[in-house]
């Protein structure tokens, strides 16, 4: 997994710290996060979790998104998402290979099957050190989501050797439809939202 200060990298400026909800979980229908604070002791609870002593003091962060189906979507191709907007502006993926950054055309899923699962699957999507330190002040937002391919894609699909000739793939294809479908669905929710002082230097989370 990519560290926190490639995330930074490659989505160009800042996010990270504080969840929706109290006691460290935010949950919406069909996705939700957990950002969690581990001691040097290798004790951990959700944040903002008390270290106790100066010796045991803070050292890693953790977050993890949790995105689950409806059970009338299993077994349908479809894709998850996890993305970062900062200011309205839509700024990066995490994907199979860590975080991306985005400008402009399809998004990059998390996961892209052939089978939905029907059951929640969960990804780390920040891990390793302080996050506020790595990835720097501002506020942003955390997005998961997934979209189907529908009767409607499944048919345009199915004769995708139709646009072969303009260089579009079957995999280009469905992604552009599942896309579509989630945003007309509006299956994406808001499961983050994380805020750092600007200027951030001296580790504080």
């Amino acid at each position: 997994m990519q560290t926190l200060t490639s995330i930074r990298h490659a989505l160009g400026t800042s996010l990270v710290g504080i969840l929706l909800a109290t006691g460290g979980h935010a949950f919406a229908a069909g996705a939700g996060a957990a950002f969690i604070d581990i001691c040097a002791n290798g004790q951990q609870g959700p944040h903002p979790y008390n270290c106790e002593s100066e010796t045991n003091e803070l050292v890693k962060q953790r977050v993890i998104v949790s995105i689950t189906p409806d059970s009338q979507h299993g077994g349908r191709i479809g894709a998850f998402y996890v993305g970062l907007r900062t200011d309205g502006q839509i700024r990066g993926n995490f994907t199979s290979k860590g975080w991306s950054g985005w400008s402009g055309g399809l998004f990059e899923p998390v996961a892209l099957f052939e089978s939905m699962p029907g059951s929640a699957q969960q990804y780390v999507v920040l891990d390793g050190g302080l996050l506020c330190p790595q990835i720097g002040g501002g506020t942003s937002e955390l997005w998961a989501g997934y979209g189907i391919l529908n009767d409607n894609g499944e048919v345009m699909v199915k004769n995708y050797k139709n646009y072969l000739s303009k260089g579009i793939t079957y995999e280009h294809l469905v992604r552009t439809y599942v896309q579509r479908e989630m945003s007309e669905s509006e299956r994406a929710w808001k499961v983050l939202e994380i805020t750092c002082p600007v200027g951030n230097s001296a580790g504080d989370n």
